[in-house]
Formats: C-alpha cells, sequence, structure tokens
C-alpha cells in the first residue's frame, strides 16, 4: 500500500512538474511576443502570440491579438515602416562606424522622417555635425 501511494504521489509530481514547466514555455512565448509588440514587429508577435495559443489555449493572450490585428488594420503598412527603418538605421550605423559621415547623416534624416521621436538618429547627427565642423 506504501509503494503504492508513494508511486502516486511521484506520479502527481512530475505530472505537477511538466505543467509548471508548460506553463513557464507559454509565458516565455508570451514575453517574446510582447518584446515583439514593443519594437513594432507586430507580424512576428501575431505568430509568436498564436503559437501561445496552440501551446496553452487557457492562457492565449487574446487581448494582445486583437490590439495588433487592430493596430495592422489601421495602418497595414506599419510593419514594413519599421522594417524600412530598422535596415537604414543599420546602414547608417554601419556607415558611422566606417567614418562616411555624409552618407551616415543623409540616412539618419530619413530614419528620422519614418520615426522623428525616436532619439538615436538625432543624436548621430548632432555627433556626426560636431566632427564634419571640426569640433
Amino acid at each position: 500500500m506504501k509503494t503504492l501511494l508513494l508511486i502516486l504521489l511521484l506520479t502527481l509530481t512530475a505530472a505537477a512538474k511538466a505543467q509548471s514547466s508548460d506553463d513557464l514555455t507559454v509565458q516565455q512565448v508570451i514575453l517574446k511576443g510582447d518584446s515583439l509588440t514593443q519594437n513594432k514587429r507586430y507580424m512576428q508577435a501575431l505568430k509568436v502570440y498564436e503559437k501561445a495559443c496552440l501551446l496553452d489555449s487557457t492562457q492565449c493572450p487574446t487581448e494582445k491579438i486583437t490590439s495588433i490585428q487592430e493596430i495592422l488594420k489601421r495602418d497595414p503598412g506599419c510593419d514594413s515602416k519599421e522594417s524600412q527603418w530598422r535596415k537604414i538605421i543599420e546602414v547608417a550605423d554601419k556607415c558611422f562606424r566606417n567614418k562616411e559621415y555624409l552618407k551616415a547623416r543623409e540616412l539618419y534624416q530619413r530614419a528620422l522622417l519614418l520615426r522623428p521621436t525616436n532619439e538615436h538618429p538625432g543624436k548621430q547627427i548632432k555627433i556626426i555635425d560636431q566632427i564634419l565642423s571640426g569640433e
């Protein structure tokens, strides 16, 4: 009887650990989706949230999915604008590192047109202006 009780207890403990591990995995997937959403990578975030739903329908982030769908409905190109901005910044930063300041400055200005509130391009333009003016 003790052996049967011990086996039952071990089985329940293992099942609880497995459930806890699955919950952690779903939470990790949702956090990844949150990060993608914060970075305005909406299509990727949507796929990640849908994966979380497949892992555990009780923890499905339906409000987050609906929110992203609404954003994409209002501005279908917003995800591609973000992607375009990232590519411009990537090339501008590379030009800056390679001391191609005029090209970098031009690219940072283009990035500012896409995301005027982002501080990085403006700061880089100021640094470039200082370098080019000999300060």
